[in-house]
């Protein structure tokens, strides 16, 4: 679920949520850790798709009686908890005050992009993909600031171990950047090498990434 969510294959991954919905409510004893990882995961799924949390069952009870409670810090389940955390407000639009406190909860922790477990690789591609859409809505004042941002993200992203799915990303971050600072040549290169290795990777969210990136540059210039 989590190659296919990175990949932007939401339908796919959600699948792969109901199978796992299906043996986590036919387990024994379930543990709480597992279950609110899964929720997380599900939330973020739903909101990629545009669809609304299911109003009855096992995951509807799951997700109405989510636990405020967080796994200890340095936990796998809790390293795991960022990607899925961040993506529900990515994926949802909501990257406003709600999105910001997320960042800033992850960054009180003090976790290391070089270090950190690559199971992290997740949350700092989310959180680059929101600084590029907090970009692309920005006033043209606001857009050195948020340009800052999206740089930081980047920077994250490159220093982290690299995981599956990660270099097409990174990849495209780098191109995005060089756009709008006005390096075209770089950034006709970057994007089409993303391109190219998003294509092979069979990842559409590189690619609607890249496609919309390119608008936005055609429109700047008055096209």
């Amino acid at each position: 679920e989590l190659l296919e969510s990175l990949r932007g294959k939401s339908s796919e991954a959600w699948a792969w949520i109901e199978r796992v919905v299906d043996r986590q409510q036919r387990a024994y004893r379930p543990t709480a850790a597992f279950s609110q990882y899964l929720v997380y995961r599900a939330r973020a799924c739903l909101a990629a798709l545009g669809r609304r949390a299911p109003q009855d069952g096992w995951l509807a009870e799951q997700i109405a009686g989510m636990s405020q409670a967080q796994a200890q810090p340095g936990s796998l389940f809790r390293l795991a908890s960022w990607g899925p955390r961040a993506r529900f407000f990515v994926e949802s639009g909501e990257i406003g005050p709600a999105f910001e406190a997320l960042v800033r909860e992850f960054d009180a922790e003090g976790l290391k992009p070089r270090s950190v477990h690559p199971i992290v690789a997740e949350y700092y591609i989310v959180v680059a993909h929101g600084r590029i859409h907090q970009f692309l809505g920005a006033t043209p004042a606001d857009r050195p600031t948020r340009m800052l941002s999206v740089e930081k993200a980047l920077a994250d992203l490159r220093a982290m171990k690299r995981a599956p799915g990660q270099r097409s990303h990174a990849l495209f971050v780098q191109g995005f950047v060089a756009s709008f600072r006005g390096k075209a040549a770089v950034a006709r290169r970057l994007l089409a090498e993303a391109e190219a290795l998003a294509e092979a990777e069979d990842c559409p969210w590189v690619l609607y990434a890249i496609a919309r990136t390119r608008a936005h540059r055609l429109r700047d210039e008055g096209k």
